[in-house]
């Protein structure tokens, strides 16, 4: 599949297509990472990553800071913090109210935020901006 950016609006972001996250070469990564910082949003779908590999493309845009509330950090990587609004059994799959207090995904510092959909929904933080990772389906 060819590789192409469409935007999303004619003010910000963008979707990138023919990207494969889990074995992006250093030429390609360069080409998302510019379409990230002029677009402030970059769209992924189709990816099929595991927690490690999403935290591996999330550390090429710099160190993740991991999220004060340890309560919904991945059980295998304290760097990514689940958010939902999905309940198991009466029980909060993951932190459900990250965006109201007026910042964007898990805006905590100058790095991005990187979102994936992991069944319940993924994501590391800190950012200003975000990429979306969206796994399996479109």
């Amino acid at each position: 599949m060819t590789q192409r950016f469409d935007r999303l609006s004619p003010a910000f972001g963008v979707e990138a297509h023919g990207f494969d996250v889990a074995r992006l070469p250093e030429s390609q990564f360069r080409e998302i990472e510019q379409a990230f910082f002029s677009s402030q949003v970059l769209v992924l779908r189709g990816q099929d990553l595991t927690a490690g590999q999403f935290l591996e493309f999330a550390r090429r845009f710099g160190p993740p800071e991991p999220h004060v509330i340890d309560q919904f950090h991945h059980p295998e990587h304290a760097d990514i913090l689940i958010l939902s609004n999905v309940l198991r059994d009466g029980r909060a799959t993951g932190l459900a109210d990250a965006g109201t207090s007026g910042h964007f995904a898990q805006a905590q510092a100058v790095y991005p935020t990187l979102s994936q959909d992991l069944d319940t929904g993924v994501h590391q933080s800190p950012a200003e901006v975000a990429v979306v990772v969206a796994v399996g389906g479109t």
